[in-house]
């Protein structure tokens, strides 16, 4: 998980999030070697496709999904397969 992932997932789950972080707690031990999950999202900045899109993140973190299937236009979401591919 990169930087910006990690700060990504922070923002739209942040229950989450903080529970793997109440882990590292726990356990006394950090999931990245460096430093805890909260100081590595600090590193990082939320996708701008996240902020300027919370209608769809919403939408994909439903249970269910509502919309119609387009794939005539389809690209890459942002983060797809790492930092490298897929609008920022």
């Amino acid at each position: 998980m990169s930087v910006d992932q990690a700060a990504t997932l922070r923002h739209i789950m942040p229950e989450r999030f903080a529970a793997l972080a109440s882990l590292e707690r726990q356990f006394g031990c950090t999931m990245k070697r460096e430093c805890g999950l909260n100081q590595y999202a600090d590193r990082g900045t939320v996708y701008t496709a996240t902020l300027a899109r919370p209608d769809l993140v919403a939408r994909a973190l439903d249970h269910q999904w509502h919309g119609p299937i387009v794939t005539s236009r389809w690209v890459l979401p942002a983060g797809a397969f790492g930092e490298i591919a897929g609008p920022g």
